[in-house]
Formats: C-alpha cells, sequence, structure tokens
C-alpha cells in the first residue's frame, strides 16, 4: 500500500470550503478512474486539513500525479500545500 497525504492550507474559508467541496466530488472521481483505492480528508482549522490518499502501489500513485498534474498546479495556486508520500508500514482497524 501507498499513501500520499496533501497538507492543504486556504486562504479563507470560504476557499478552504469549496476546495474540500471540489476535492470530494471532482477529484475523488479523477482519482477513482487513476486507481486510488480510498480517500478522506481531516479538518484541522477553518481553512486547514490533510487529504490521506491509499494507492495500491508507488507505481499507480506516481502515474495518478502525472495524469492530473494540471490540476494539481490549478490548485497549487489558490491553496498552500505539502505533498508528502511513502509505503504504509502499518494499519489497525477496530
Amino acid at each position: 500500500m501507498y499513501i500520499r497525504v496533501w497538507e492543504i492550507t486556504s486562504p479563507s474559508k470560504m476557499a478552504f470550503d469549496m476546495t474540500v467541496t471540489y476535492l470530494e466530488h471532482v477529484w475523488s472521481a479523477k482519482g477513482k478512474d487513476a486507481g486510488l483505492i480510498s480517500m478522506e480528508f481531516v479538518k484541522f482549522s477553518d481553512n486547514n486539513g490533510m487529504l490521506i490518499i491509499n494507492y495500491p502501489d508507488e507505481k499507480t500513485a506516481k502515474s495518478a500525479f502525472k495524469q492530473n498534474k494540471a490540476a494539481i498546479d490549478e490548485h497549487n495556486k489558490q491553496n498552500k500545500t505539502v505533498i508528502k508520500e511513502g509505503d504504509r508500514l502499518f494499519r489497525v482497524d477496530y
């Protein structure tokens, strides 16, 4: 399993809400088509949160990023975004 996380800070609450709506309704469909397994968003404040994306492997994650590069660049013009990724070491669900 390969994980990519985006920490997103928007300039305002309204911009953040619009970003979250876009990610949930538009980006998730693009990601599904590109091979993501699951996606979730955690809100830290009125204008900051983290998108967590699960891919089956690094190759699929890299391919998805490349396929959606233009949309990612557009997103980054409007939000401060830090993207990190790596192999999942463990997950515990009860």
